[in-house]
């Protein structure tokens, strides 16, 4: 320290009681008649040569320090607040609200010993602090969640390295803005752009890796063809209701339903009423008839097998590439039961889809359920109580009604076409069920989440930005969900 216009060592430098602002000035104390650190002077509290900071930890505090915890080391256990060694207390969640919410939604915490500088993330996603009140008990914090879906998850609270989790998670929900790509909501057949074109009756729906979406338009007797924006055109078939193979344009159908792609980008379609499955190639542009087999729903599997939900024989068959038809699951009669190969129990499944682990899903359309199914042949419910009705939650305390489309994305999650329901369900691989768009009444409405209004949603796909494409068979359109 500077003292009579040399730098002296504080402990070289002599002071006195009344006669040592020169040492406090330059932030230490008298103590002993010399200038000393005041974190080397050993005190206890209330000890008097600490009046003009304090004592705290066991030595006394300048009052100029700014952080008064710098030099003192707590025992393990405490930790140093404004000077002082208290007890680590670890933060406790008593509960937050709401327990299910969107981006911009304020999540509120209660609990207590949150501290003065909590943090807080959402299943590990951070979040922003918009309050925190500590002096009620208990103790709240206000935060804003995030655009992130994967805050579905624990709420946890973070106080001096210490981190909390709530006993049950917070639920994130989609904001899903649904529009028309396709279709001027009238019965009919007319190419064209957007909402110059028209469907009959549109069933199901498949996606090539262009993004390019093939539309079953049942009541046209008609494979479409949309692009990724909106533009409407006919892939095959030529309006006539009838059994033809050859070139795309000459080829004839009848009441074709289900549609699925293979990985050499192959259509594969339900001709249901000609009861032959269909095969189409994009790359020779021609049509032909696969194999003899009746159906709604078909999906290609990750082992190459095509596997069909026979809606009126109540089971589940394999198709090989060959050709080779067989029983997977099911035993034939109408019922509702889990187990393994013909053990097991549909009545009149209407659609499958496959995840990325092989697993296939069933939309039991008179059961109300989603079923999933192993390629051991194990059949397990993943969602529904097996009666007809509307209800998000899990397991067996969701309710559908005759769900009839299905689509998977890429971490499991499955997408329905609650048809009945007029509704875009979701279901997480764990058999969470939420609604992610429809109001529930029949009707043509665009909007966000329960805005929107379907009329007897059938098949749907997952786009390769994301979205969803529903065939809205009732409003005779293309639909889009545009997920955040």
């Amino acid at each position: 320290m500077c003292y009579e216009d040399a730098c002296r060592a504080p402990e070289t430098v002599p002071c006195e009681e009344g006669d040592d602002a020169h040492c406090v000035e330059a932030g230490f104390m008298c103590y002993e008649d010399f200038c000393k650190n005041p974190w080397e002077v050993a005190c206890e509290d209330g000890g008097e040569y600490c009046e003009n900071g304090g004592c705290a930890g066991g030595v006394c505090i300048p009052p100029t320090l700014d952080d008064p915890c710098e030099h003192i080391t707590c025992d393990e256990g405490e930790i140093c607040i404004l000077g002082v060694c208290e007890e680590l207390v670890p933060p406790s969640i008593i509960d937050f609200s709401p327990k299910r919410g969107s981006f911009g939604t304020l999540l509120t915490i209660e609990g207590e010993d949150f501290g003065e500088a909590p943090s807080v993330t959402l299943n590990g996603v951070a979040v922003e602090l918009v309050s925190v009140n500590t002096s009620s008990s208990p103790n709240e914090i206000t935060v804003l969640v995030p655009k992130n879906k994967n805050c579905t998850g624990p709420v946890y609270v973070t106080v001096n390295d210490q981190t909390v989790a709530s006993a049950t998670p917070f639920t994130y929900e989609l904001t899903s803005g649904v529009s028309t790509l396709a279709g001027d909501g009238d019965s009919g057949f007319r190419d064209g752009a957007g909402d110059q074109a028209q469907f009959h009756s549109p069933f199901d729906i498949a996606i090539d890796a262009d993004g390019n979406l093939y539309v079953v338009d049942t009541g046209n007797h008609r494979i479409r063809k949309v692009t990724p924006d909106g533009e409407v055109s006919t892939l095959a078939g030529d309006g006539t209701t009838s059994l033809r193979d050859g070139p795309l344009e000459e080829a004839r159908f009848s009441w074709p339903f289900g549609i699925t792609m293979d990985e050499e980008g192959n259509l594969f379609l339900m001709d249901y009423g000609n009861g032959y499955i269909r095969k189409i190639s994009l790359e020779e542009e021609m049509v032909s008839s696969f194999v003899s087999a009746s159906g709604y729903g078909l999906t290609m599997g990750t082992d190459g097998n095509l596997y069909v939900a026979h809606y009126v024989e109540h089971r589940i068959l394999k198709i090989t590439p060959d050709g080779t038809i067989s029983p997977f699951v099911g035993s034939g009669t109408p019922g509702f039961v889990d187990g393994t190969g013909s053990a097991a129990q549909f009545y009149s499944p209407q659609d499958i889809t496959s995840d990325a682990e092989g697993n296939l899903y069933v939309a039991d359309s008179f059961n109300h359920s989603i079923r999933k199914i192993t390629l051991a042949g194990e059949v397990t419910t993943l969602a529904g109580s097996g009666t007809m009705g509307f209800a998000d939650g899990t397991g067996s305390a969701a309710q559908f009604y005759s769900p009839r489309g299905l689509a998977t994305d890429a971490a499991g999650t499955l997408y329905v076409a609650d048809t009945s329901n007029h509704r875009i369900r979701m279901v997480t691989p764990d058999g969470e069920v939420s609604t992610l768009a429809g109001s529930g009444e029949r009707g043509f409405a665009e909007g966000i989440n329960s805005e929107a209004q379907f009329s007897g949603p059938q098949g749907i796909t997952i786009g390769i930005d994301g979205n969803l494409y529903v065939a809205d068979s009732e409003n005779n359109r293309i639909r889009k969900i545009t997920l955040e």
